[in-house]
């Protein structure tokens, strides 16, 4: 019966889905304005003249009209007018990527650091610069890392200084400093590229980068929830990243 029943709701979810990313121009939102506009109107009109001549019958079929036309005036406010288009999840990208992924850094160092972060966005992707200057005083290595979101596919890249194989895994030998916090965002769902990365671009000092993607759910977007996740999860990988950075520097050096 359960499954039965969530193939029944399957193609009203796709409707919603479709009406969420509709985007309609600005005739059609009048047009439908004064269409719905004139259901309700006619249905209050019928509703006060059958009162006003005493016809039960009337005021029964007035507020069935009411009953079904004031639910889609609500649906298509908030699905339609929304106005989720191509260009309100643009929006959506970049404020994640310029506020929530930061603020989640900074909420997530807390006050025992001395956290920064230096953003740049470019579209659907944004470069970020973190130091952390924890309470001892020991000055941690600057991360650099670089977020691309493409509505419900991420890739992180973490630029590292020195040079790595072709081939790496969390395995590699190189590696061994970040193992841990590889093995955990691969049990989060993150898949790391066999293949380093290396823009000379992205990384002013040269080296190579971690690239790691991840898949979200389709309204990853539209669903704030989801973005919070996404941000806080992300903030504990940089944290990670960067302790992980400073261990490597201090096995160097030793």
């Amino acid at each position: 019966m359960a499954e039965g029943g969530n193939k029944a709701l399957e193609p009203s979810n796709e409707m919603v889905r479709w009406l969420r990313m509709l985007a309609l121009p600005l005739w059609a939102r009048i047009a439908v304005s004064l269409l719905l506009t004139a259901v309700i109107l006619a249905a209050l009109g019928l509703f006060g003249w059958a009162l006003w001549t005493h016809q039960p019958e009337s005021a029964s079929s007035s507020i069935g009209l009411l009953t079904i036309a004031l639910p889609v005036m609500l649906v298509v406010i908030a699905l339609v007018f929304g106005q989720n288009s191509d260009r309100r999840l643009r929006e959506l990208t970049t404020a994640l990527l310029q506020t929530g992924i930061p603020r989640a850094i900074h909420t997530n160092f807390g006050e025992a650091f001395g956290i920064s972060v230096r953003t740049v966005v470019r579209g659907c992707c944004a470069d970020y610069e973190v130091w952390a200057v924890p309470a001892q005083g020991t000055k941690a290595p600057a991360l650099r890392f670089t977020v691309e979101l493409n509505v419900f596919k991420v890739n992180v890249c973490y630029w590292l200084p020195g040079s790595l194989p072709g081939r790496i895994s969390a395995e590699s030998p190189e590696l061994g400093a970040f193992r841990h916090v590889i093995l955990g965002a691969i049990a989060e769902g993150y898949a790391l590229n066999e293949e380093p990365a290396r823009y000379q671009d992205a990384a002013p000092q040269g080296g190579a980068g971690l690239l790691f993607f991840r898949r979200m759910v389709d309204d990853f977007l539209l669903l704030p929830g989801q973005q919070l996740y996404f941000a806080q999860d992300l903030s504990f990988f940089v944290r990670g990243m960067l302790e992980a950075l400073l261990q490597q520097r201090t096995e160097r050096a030793a």
